[in-house]
């Protein structure tokens, strides 16, 4: 019979117990940031949100969504991956970027 598992941050692999933070990067604004969390929060990305206008009107509810995106630099002449000077490759799925894939059919 399987566990029945707390979905709060100290239960979870993503959680950073040192630094007190989740290890999703949520990107805000152009920048990378943890959300900041306590080992016993419940886990933010299972829990839904609700968007406000500036009368406080409800525009949408929504859920996030985790998406593995991956980052690394390139040797332009060896194709090597590491270092910290080359070429930024990124891989990420297809509904990552939605509003790229409808640039094409212009």
């Amino acid at each position: 019979m399987p566990k029945n598992i707390k979905h709060i941050c100290q239960n979870c692999k993503l959680y950073n117990m040192q630094d007190r933070h989740c290890s999703v990067i949520v990107l805000y604004e152009g920048k990378r940031m943890h959300p900041p969390t306590e080992p016993e929060d419940s886990c933010l990305f299972e829990e839904e949100f609700i968007c406000l206008d500036e009368k406080g009107e409800k525009l949408e509810k929504w859920t996030p969504e985790i998406q593995e995106v991956k980052f690394w630099v390139e040797d332009p002449l060896t194709g090597e991956r590491g270092g910290k000077e080359g070429i930024v490759k990124i891989q990420y799925p297809s509904s990552f970027f939605p509003y790229i894939n409808s640039l094409k059919d212009l």
